[in-house]
């Protein structure tokens, strides 16, 4: 069996493969199936197929890193043929590469795609990513809650939203920019591929095992993560109470102040004190290292009857986390007191931070 290609084409599909653990022992699990002019990756609960140029048809594996390191630097035709003993060879215009693959009945069965219900836009679908991924949780004692480490994506008459939360704060970002219905618990592994990978627009389909998404070709599988997502939208309907609300001219602006008063801030709790009124005054303050303090501007309004200000003790890690992504837009923003969830809100993008003990 063997099949003609080349280097530029084989190598990139390699490249947007799934990777094998470095440290894998198991030799199968080091391998991608090379079937029908695709590679198709298996790892865990994910699985891609790759796409590439080639005539004639094979069926084997070949060892993923390996392969690709003795690829680099070569270039022009390429012909893989498997032979006795699960070997396969690799030959370029001036190179041969011998390498040790292994048994095709060993690798576990790629998953079948489900029907595709959604269409997005690949660029909105990859900035509700970014407006959402930071939000999950990577810590190990979050991961042993077995929905900590996935977004909700959910799509229907009003839009594509993806929700993520670790617990302590709350990322939700939608977009009219697609259409179709489904709901899925989509693990973060999987949507940084998408991330990674997604070209002009994105195809998803979702049944009761198995979440998919297709663009430009290349094809996701990721196991749908069983479980209850946290209730977000009695959080949401919470913090839409809040009846304090402030105007923050500029998310980027807030991100540097922030950024220099978190300077002087604890280590571990990265604590700012947060205070609203006719401006925004932070300040930040660890034992042996000093304080630190700093006025930025805004609009409040609300304040409850005989206030001037309403203070919040905010982790600065995760503020920054929203704001250096929002960028140099005004941000609204809405607050009740220093024990409750504060919003913060832009177009299409809301992110609901639960306070520190003052």
């Amino acid at each position: 069996m063997r099949i003609e290609t080349t280097v530029e084409s084989f190598r990139a599909a390699l490249e947007v493969s799934l990777k094998p653990p470095a440290r894998v022992s198991i030799p199968v699990l080091q391998m991608a199936l090379i079937q029908d002019s695709a590679i198709t990756a298996t790892h865990m609960d994910l699985t891609t197929i790759i796409p590439f140029e080639s005539t004639g048809y094979a069926k084997g594996l070949i060892p993923v890193r390996k392969a690709l390191d003795v690829l680099k630097g070569e270039s022009g035709p390429l012909t893989i043929t498997w032979l006795e003993n699960n070997w396969v060879r690799l030959v370029t215009a001036d190179c041969e590469f011998n390498l040790v693959g292994a048994n095709e009945s060993n690798v576990p069965q790629a998953p079948k795609a489900p029907a595709y219900t959604v269409t997005a836009d690949g660029a909105e679908f990859k900035k509700l990513i970014r407006r959402t991924s930071f939000a999950i949780s990577h810590e190990e004692l979050l991961k042993s809650r077995y929905t900590s480490n996935t977004a909700l994506l959910t799509a229907g008459a009003d839009g594509i939203k993806l929700i993520a939360t670790d617990g302590v704060r709350l990322s939700i970002a939608e977009t009219k920019a697609g259409d179709g219905t489904t709901k899925a618990l989509v693990p973060s592994a999987a949507l940084d591929w998408i991330a990674k990978h997604a070209g002009s627009s994105i195809d998803i389909g979702a049944e009761a095992e198995i979440v998919a998404f297709h663009t430009a070709g290349k094809t996701l599988l990721a196991r749908v993560v069983k479980g209850q997502f946290p209730n977000f939208e009695a959080i949401l309907a919470g913090a839409k109470q809040n009846p304090v609300s402030v105007a923050l001219p500029s998310a980027d602006a807030l991100a540097k102040s922030l950024t220099r008063v978190a300077k002087c801030a604890d280590d571990r709790s990265r604590a700012v004190t947060f205070s609203f009124n006719d401006v925004l005054e932070m300040n930040a303050e660890s034992c042996g290292v000093g304080k630190a303090h700093a006025v930025s501007e805004c609009r409040t309004e609300g304040l409850p009857e005989g206030t001037d200000n309403v203070s919040i003790l905010l982790c600065s890690g995760y503020l920054l986390d929203f704001l250096k992504i929002a960028g140099d837009v005004p941000v609204a923003v809405t607050l009740r007191d220093s024990t409750s969830a504060v919003s913060f809100a832009l177009e299409n993008w809301t992110y609901i931070l639960m306070p520190r003990r003052i």
